[in-house]
């Protein structure tokens, strides 16, 4: 499947009318630079010539350079990915939590009007997009409460924790709340499945509080189905995070020269 994705890119980027040379060098770089730069990263070269070095560097790790300063995409990748992890798996523990809580919630007190709250609520979270949601939440909690910040350097978590989740809330909560809408309906569902089934309905004329009954079995049996959807939905946060997280890295790294 990589190694589709790698042929459909590349060759779609072939097709460009846009020549690579100018989009890097500018509009203003003379032909006999464009040409050099055409020689140098062979550009010239026929494109399955290209393709295969391209496979042969990619087998190597060798990711090739971008930009006029020829900067490797592999460091510029190496330095994004702790931020993106960090956003990814922030915003994955609140989408859990909120999950957890309204889920079992709604099955709790099925058909009733809590159930029917929360339903309304994930199926809003489901719908929002979560580049929307942050756009919201820059307007109302930075331009106009003026709490959380809407960029700067991102701190070290160990060095300054506060200002760390303080950077780190709004992304991750517009990442966390479509995971939280899709998993308290999942949640919900299951919990309602193991409520109805034989040994619940047992346990509960045995004399076992209905606490002990939900927290040690029917919770444990329902998250099957949910921990595998999360498992799904990972990539999604992922592919979600890259953009926060290269912004935040952008802050970090211009830290030095605001200082």
């Amino acid at each position: 499947m990589i190694f589709g994705v790698t042929i459909l890119v590349f060759f779609i980027m072939a097709l460009s009318p846009i020549d690579q040379a100018y989009s890097v060098l500018g509009e203003n770089a003379t032909e006999a630079q464009a040409e050099q730069y055409r020689e140098e990263h062979g550009l010239n070269d026929p494109i399955l010539v290209q393709y295969g070095n391209f496979i042969v560097g990619l087998v190597q790790g060798d990711l090739g350079t971008y930009g006029a300063n020829n900067a490797s995409v592999a460091d510029r990748i190496g330095e994004a990915l702790p931020v993106t992890l960090q956003l990814t798996f922030f915003g994955l523990i609140i989408g859990v939590v909120i999950a957890v809580i309204l889920g079992v919630i709604s099955a709790l007190y099925r058909d009733r009007w809590p159930d029917q709250i929360i339903r309304v609520f994930s199926i809003a979270c489901i719908a929002t997009p979560s580049f929307w949601l942050a756009v919201l939440m820059i307007l109302l909690f930075s331009s106009m409460l003026h709490v959380l910040p809407a960029s700067g350097p991102l701190p070290s978590l160990t060095a300054d924790p506060g200002g760390w989740l303080a950077r780190m809330a709004m992304p991750a909560i517009a990442l966390g709340v479509p995971v939280a809408g899709q998993l308290t309906r999942v949640i919900r569902t299951s919990m309602v499945e193991e409520l109805d089934k034989d040994y619940v309905r047992t346990a509960l004329g045995a004399g076992i509080p209905k606490r002990v009954v939900v927290a040690r079995n029917v919770l444990r049996n329902a998250l099957i189905t949910p921990v595998t959807v999360l498992g799904l939905r990972i990539g999604y946060l992922i592919g979600g995070a890259v953009v926060g997280g290269l912004q935040l890295l952008r802050s970090r790294l211009e830290e030095p020269a605001e200082g």
